[in-house]
């Protein structure tokens, strides 16, 4: 098994291993501490996680969605890619069909996910492109976007998945 595949791998499983959490976790608390629960926190069935994870420097663009389409603990792990990767790929991920589809309403009008998912990892992109001369001293969320009712979307300096278990 290659370095990347064990990266990939131990990310995934930590993503299942979280979601899994959460839930027991949530299924604990009353019913008011549930209303209180936002939606950039909403981590119940159906739930999907997509990860775009750079290197030299690291970075974490995590896609969480609601789609009831998709297959419920869906994780995706785009990467670890070098920057010159990660733009040769991000047409893939932008165009696959799971993001191509109306958003339906919210503050994007008609777009389509994918219009959206574009310009988030357009501003992930700035981010990261801006922050090349300061070192990551430890991983910590940078943005968080929302992507109408069913996306949300975190840009995270350093690797959110390692450490953590």
């Amino acid at each position: 098994m290659s370095a990347q595949t064990s990266q990939t791998q131990t990310a995934k499983q930590w993503f299942v291993n979280f979601l899994t959490y959460f839930r027991k976790e949530y299924d604990a608390i009353s019913l008011e501490e549930k209303s209180f629960v936002p939606a950039d926190l909403n981590y119940l069935p159906p739930c999907q996680i997509e990860l775009v994870w750079l290197t030299q420097p690291e970075y974490q663009f995590i896609v969480k969605s609601n789609f009831a389409d998709r297959p419920d603990m869906e994780v995706k792990i785009h990467g670890p890619y070098s920057h010159d990767e990660f733009i040769d790929r991000v047409d893939e991920l932008v165009n696959s069909p799971a993001w191509n589809k109306p958003i339906g309403h919210g503050p994007y009008g008609s777009n389509n996910f994918s219009d959206v998912l574009a310009s988030f990892l357009n501003t992930f992109m700035n981010t990261v492109r801006g922050s090349l001369f300061r070192p990551i001293a430890a991983a910590h969320q940078s943005i968080g976007m929302y992507g109408g009712d069913s996306v949300w979307v975190s840009f995270f300096s350093g690797n959110r998945t390692v450490g953590i278990t």
